[in-house]
């Protein structure tokens, strides 16, 4: 079993900014602060994997 952490994130919906909370991995929370979570959110979008 992974290291989850919970957190809540402000993430813009169809224009409209909104906060959800996601269970992350360490490495997932270190990636989102390093490239942001539009970026993070759009390349795993490509990939077809949800948030």
């Amino acid at each position: 079993m992974p290291n989850l952490q919970r957190r809540k994130v402000l993430v813009a919906i169809e224009g409209e900014n909104r906060w959800i909370s996601l269970g992350l991995t360490n490495a997932s929370l270190r990636l989102i602060d390093k490239k942001g979570i539009d970026v993070v959110q759009a390349g795993s979008a490509r990939s077809g994997q949800k948030i």
